[in-house]
């Protein structure tokens, strides 16, 4: 998974070195850049590190010439997602998956 991944960022506890934030994406790097594993570990929730994360995506450099950013996140997560202009208005596009294994 991480090999094949096109921008990963990690936030590591000074102290540790332990991994308590993480975040992937997945670009042509042209129309879209998909945004997976928003990760906070569940003792430094709340301290501003997702949005350090979506701001470190929204803005790299490599990703200045995406026509969108595009991700799937729970019903809880949406107002969260919102503060960087996302919305769940996309027309008529349907999540579709199927099961292979």
């Amino acid at each position: 998974m991480l090999e094949n991944t096109d921008i990963l960022i990690g936030i590591c506890e000074n102290k540790t070195n332990r991994l308590i934030g993480f975040i992937r994406v997945l670009s042509d790097f042209v129309y879209k850049a998909l945004i997976f594993d928003v990760i906070i570990h569940e003792e430094y929730q709340g301290k501003g590190l997702g949005r350090i994360l979506l701001d470190q995506v929204t803005t790299h450099p490599k990703l200045q010439s995406v026509q969108h950013f595009e991700l799937y996140c729970k019903s809880d997560k949406i107002s969260f997602y919102e503060k960087w202009g996302f919305t769940k208005e996309i027309g008529d596009i349907n999540f579709m998956r199927k099961t292979v294994k």
